[in-house]
């Protein structure tokens, strides 16, 4: 059970993580622009 918990929730944590990534350099970079 751990197993399957673990290959189905950490490939969704890591997707969240770079979409939160690239959505605050988009911010950032946003930002900077202005």
């Amino acid at each position: 059970m751990r197993i399957l918990i673990t290959n189905i929730i950490l490939p969704i944590l890591a997707r969240s993580s770079m979409l939160l990534c690239s959505l605050i350099y988009n911010g950032f970079s946003s930002v900077t622009n202005y």
